[in-house]
C-alpha cells in the first residue's frame, strides 16, 4: 500500500528574485544596443533610396538628343 504525498501549501509561494544591478545594465545596454542598431539601419536604408533617386533622376536628364534624320538616310 503507497501513501499519498504528503503537500506543503508553504511550499507553492513563489519567491520573487529580484534582479542584480549587473543583470539590470546588462538588460538597458542591450536594449539601447538594439534601439541604435535599428536607428542606423534605417537610415542607412534611407540614404540608399535617396542616393539611387538622385542618381536615377541624373541619368534621366543628362544625354543628348538625336535631333532627327536631317541629311542622313540609312535606306539609300
Amino acid at each position: 500500500m503507497k501513501l499519498a504525498p504528503i503537500i506543503n501549501p508553504h511550499a507553492r509561494v513563489k519567491q520573487n528574485k529580484q534582479s542584480s544591478k549587473e543583470e539590470e545594465r546588462d538588460a538597458l545596454m542591450a536594449q539601447t544596443k538594439n534601439k541604435v542598431q535599428e536607428r542606423i539601419f534605417k537610415r542607412a536604408e534611407e540614404k540608399k533610396k535617396n542616393k539611387t533617386a538622385m542618381m536615377g533622376g541624373a541619368k534621366q536628364e543628362t544625354g543628348f538628343e538625336m535631333g532627327g534624320n536631317e541629311g542622313f538616310d540609312l535606306g539609300e
